[in-house]
Order: C-alpha cells, then sequence, then structure tokens
C-alpha cells in the first residue's frame, strides 16, 4: 500500500513540475470556431484582373463579396478595371494570370486579351444560375463560379483557373 501512495505521489509531483505544455495538446481542435488554418498554395503573388464595369454584377462583388481583400488575403494581386479601355492598358502592363468577369460580359473581354496558353484564363461569374448553366459556363470556359460565392468558393475558383493556365502553358511548352 505505501508502494502505491509513492508511485501515485510520484506522479502527481512530477505532474505538478512538467506544467501545463501538456494540458494544451490538441485542446485548439476542440473550441468552436478556433480549427486549423490551411494556407492555400500557388497564390504567391498571381495577377488576377476583376473587370467590373458599372453594369457588371460583380461591383458590388459576388454574394457581397470584396473580391479584391479577399483576393489579398490569400496571397493574389488583384487589380480592378472598370472600363474596356482600362482593361486592356491592365492586360498590357501586368499580363494577368486570371480574368473574373461577370458572364455577360465574358465575350467582350475575349476579343481585348491574347489568344493562347499565354493569355489569362477568364473566369466567368454567374449571378444566380441553375446546375446546367453553371455547366455549360464550365463546358464553355473551363473554370465557373456561381454566385452568390463564399470567400473559400471563389478562391477554389481562382486556385482552378490558375491551374488551368499552367496545365495549358505546360502543354504548349514542355520545357517550363
Amino acid at each position: 500500500m505505501r508502494y502505491r501512495v509513492g508511485v501515485i505521489g510520484l506522479i502527481g509531483v512530477a505532474g505538478l513540475c512538467v506544467g501545463t505544455g501538456l494540458l494544451a495538446c490538441g485542446d485548439k481542435f476542440l473550441v468552436a470556431g478556433r480549427g486549423a488554418r490551411f494556407q492555400r498554395g500557388g497564390a504567391h503573388g498571381t495577377p488576377v484582373l476583376i473587370f467590373a464595369p458599372l453594369s457588371s454584377t460583380l461591383r458590388g462583388g459576388p454574394g457581397n463579396l470584396s473580391v479584391d481583400s479577399v483576393l489579398s488575403r490569400a496571397g493574389y494581386h488583384p487589380a480592378v478595371a472598370a472600363s474596356v479601355e482600362e482593361f486592356s492598358r491592365i492586360v498590357k502592363e501586368s499580363g494577368p494570370s486570371v480574368v473574373l468577369v461577370d458572364i455577360a460580359d465574358a465575350r467582350t473581354v475575349e476579343k481585348h486579351m491574347a489568344a493562347g496558353p499565354s493569355g489569362p484564363v477568364i473566369l466567368p461569374v454567374l449571378n444566380n444560375a441553375s446546375r446546367q448553366e453553371v455547366a455549360e459556363a464550365r463546358k464553355t470556359w473551363g473554370v465557373a463560379l456561381k454566385s452568390p460565392a463564399s470567400s473559400d468558393s471563389l478562391l477554389d475558383a481562382v486556385d482552378a483557373a490558375v491551374e488551368q493556365r499552367a496545365k495549358a502553358r505546360k502543354a504548349a511548352n514542355p520545357r517550363l
């Protein structure tokens, strides 16, 4: 009996000496709203152009998101163009990888860009679209974003567009 009390006492003293470091192991995952934050890869300064003329539904952002701030926090370099002239100037200066555009303006934007793997990927935003409309847009453009959108779905769509551009460039020039 004395032996058991001695072992339990020794374990208790050792527990007090260790401190609270062992108590915190994994508890951050149990607190509501505080999970692990996983970093998105591939954004590292990729330029993204948002074409949002006055008539565009992107003016307020898809689902009232501040698109440029969401993209900035994820590591992208967003720029906003409100006119075709401004759009053309930004495309020549910064050479964006992705152009975020309302589906109604997608064909207009396409006319003012370089075609092929060197040009940016057009990411059309469809406002309150059906699944069939989104599927048709994905078939045409390769990627599409249904609005209203969460910040995660916006970033997922932009990540997919960046990946699509990288694959197209690699297919055109296998040495990259």
